[in-house]
């Protein structure tokens, strides 16, 4: 009984590792920029290091608990347990160097991608972009003060200035505001 339980978990431990593997090869293709593009790399890479950090984790539970179960069987002086030490060994060697070569170098990969996505020209753009915002901001700033100098320097000439409460002042205060907004291309006024 202890030997078939032993035996799916080195399946289960063997195909976990197979997985990540897989995973990992995936996730540098996706990483590299001539590599296959199925979805957005983005979003495709972020999925694949979750997906490879919950079956890391799984993976180590699973390599933890075969040791304990062959040091009790070693403490136990069960016949053929020197075999599954070297047996463990050998799968954890076989899989383990693999998956940790596969992630530093899919580890590289993402950071130098993460690099590109700050870079020199990608900075300078952002940098463009912001200065335009700035100077469409003050051309705006300096539009409603020239709009509103006018519209008083036009309520004073016609001397409505405190604003009228009468209904004939009321007309001609909103005539000047009319005659503003459509020199200014103001939208509102």
């Amino acid at each position: 009984m202890r030997q078939s339980s032993l035996k799916g978990t080195f399946i289960t431990a063997l195909t976990i590792g197979i997985v990540l593997s897989i995973s990992l090869s995936l996730q540098l293709l996706l990483g590299t920029p001539k590599g296959l593009k199925l979805l957005p790399s983005g979003i495709t890479l972020f999925a694949l290091i979750t997906i490879n950090t919950l079956l890391t984790a799984v993976f180590l539970l699973l390599i933890g608990r075969i040791i304990v179960k062959l040091w009790m069987q070693k403490k136990q002086g069960l016949p053929g347990s020197s075999f599954s030490v070297k047996l463990v060994a050998s799968v954890l060697l076989t899989t383990t160097i693999p998956a940790l070569l596969l992630f530093f170098i899919s580890a590289g990969f993402i950071s130098k991608s993460i690099e590109l996505w700050f870079s020199e020209r990608r900075e300078q753009a952002i940098k463009n972009a912001v200065e335009v915002a700035k100077e469409y901001a003050s051309l705006l700033e300096n539009n409603a003060r020239l709009l509103c100098s006018s519209v008083i320097s036009d309520l004073e000439k016609e001397k409505l200035l405190p604003l009228p409460k009468d209904k004939e002042g009321y007309c001609k205060v909103k005539w000047i505001l009319n005659k503003n907004k459509k020199l200014f291309g103001a939208k509102i006024v």
